[in-house]
């Protein structure tokens, strides 16, 4: 079974990219170390232990 599952696929070569690395700007709305902090405070609540970030931005814009 396995052997005809693999003959369906190719190998394929990954290439490493010589493309040169670039310094980029920091975003202008880049978290502050302390607003990490805070941020990080806050969803470690026990009130938002089992919640998705999609849940708790919610609640806290209440």
């Amino acid at each position: 079974m396995y052997a005809r599952m693999n003959a369906g696929f190719q190998k394929v070569e990954l290439k490493k990219i010589n493309a040169p690395l670039v310094s980029r700007p920091k975003p202008k709305n880049k978290l502050t170390t302390e607003e990490k902090q805070e941020m990080l405070e806050v969803i470690k609540k026990e009130e938002f232990a089992d919640l998705p970030p999609s849940q708790i931005v919610p609640k806290l814009a209440d």
